[in-house]
């Protein structure tokens, strides 16, 4: 049976609030704050439960951060592999202001990777892949990981018959695009005008603004369901949580 695996290698426990007005100097009184396991693949894999779809999560965590991580993504009931990352996972703030719904977003990098971490999770993702399989890298990579990652992760797949793709934002469509899955990937409906440059010609806009990690889901899982392949995406939108500019983009062989 053909499987779909999300991979997460920057993980972040998110802690959202809100206060009537962010000034500066002042003490801010916040609403009680709410704690939510987030990162990339993590929200794919949760999307696509929410879709009645299915997909393993795998998620790399580390120190009393990752324990709670792992402890609210499990109470969540998505199937996971953990995988154990150098230092603490990393925590986000999004401060909401009531009085003009604006959203400030403070995001902090992760622990620093070294070359045997990166190269322990390689193998420990490989090992999760059989034949038809797909997965998907979502979400930012640690300080410290290869800039190559994605590509060997993409060329590891090929070897165990599997199909890779990447769900990047902003400038990391353009580092997928130059071959970061090593080639020249196809990459698929991302937004703004940045990315437009990014993709080519066959890339188009989802909306101004577009905060849409369903339809990511929904199109990841679509071309699940029909086997992959540039074909199958046409026609469909794609976006991302954590912005307005976002791609799905294939593989070469698979594209």
């Amino acid at each position: 049976m053909t499987d779909l695996l999300t991979v997460t290698l920057n993980p972040a426990l998110d802690m959202s609030t809100a206060t009537p007005r962010v000034v500066a100097e002042g003490k801010l009184r916040c609403a009680a704050p709410l704690t939510e396991p987030g990162g990339g693949g993590a929200n794919v894999a949760r999307a696509l439960a929410t879709l009645g779809g299915r997909a393993r999560a795998w998620i790399a965590v580390g120190g009393s951060a990752g324990r709670e991580y792992r402890e609210r993504f499990e109470a969540e009931g998505i199937e996971a592999c953990w995988f154990e990352a150098p230092g603490d996972t990393r925590r986000t703030l999004g401060v909401t202001e009531t009085e003009t719904g604006s959203q400030f977003r403070f995001l902090m990098p992760g622990a620093d990777w070294t070359a045997e971490a990166g190269e322990a999770a390689l193998a420990d993702v490989a090992a999760r892949l059989g034949a038809g399989d797909w997965v998907v890298l979502s979400g930012s990579l640690p300080p410290g990981l290869a800039a190559d990652w994605p590509r060997r992760l993409a060329a590891a797949a090929r070897a165990r018959g599997a199909r890779a793709g990447s769900v990047r934002e902003g400038g990391e469509v353009r580092a997928v695009r130059r071959g970061a899955l090593g080639g020249r990937a196809r990459v698929h409906r991302i937004a703004g005008d940045d990315a437009m440059g990014a993709g080519g010609e066959d890339a188009r806009p989802l909306r101004e603004g577009a905060a849409d990690i369903g339809a990511v889901a929904g199109d990841v899982q679509h071309l699940h369901r029909l086997g992959g392949g540039a074909e199958a995406a046409r026609g469909r939108r794609f976006g991302d949580e954590d912005g307005p500019e976002a791609a799905l983009a294939l593989a070469p062989e698979d594209a």
